[in-house]
């Protein structure tokens, strides 16, 4: 495999396992000047600085992971679902109304026109 491509896929896969919070912390070792970019989180119990690392993990491994849904996802579409439905049900509600006032003009207009002296 190219190493162009090895480093992409690489770095596709950290991103997917820090996404799925399949994570370790390193801390920095005592007695090291601090480096923010390096360590940028600091732990609230310990106040020691550390860094997020992906997991270890084989590509097969990775491959039934990427398959599962992130956790809670099953929730969130279920919100997504109730939103979407509360937001048609708006617009019928509105278009009910629309109609209805569209048909009392056309009544209202029709009755002025069909008047004879």
């Amino acid at each position: 495999m190219d190493e162009r491509v090895q480093k992409y896929y690489s770095n596709c896969k950290s991103k997917e396992l820090i996404a799925r919070d399949l994570v370790q912390k390193v801390y920095e070792e005592s007695g090291v000047k601090h480096d923010h970019q390096v360590y940028p989180h600091q732990d609230e119990d310990t106040s020691k600085f550390f860094k997020i690392v992906p997991i270890a993990i084989s590509d097969e491994d990775f491959d039934i992971i990427t398959r599962l849904p992130y956790p809670g996802e099953d929730k969130r579409m279920f919100e997504n679902i109730n939103t979407i439905k509360n937001i048609l049900i708006f617009f019928t509600v509105l278009a009910a109304i629309s109609i209805i006032g569209a048909l009392i003009m056309v009544f209202q207009t029709l009755s002025k026109l069909s008047v004879t002296p």
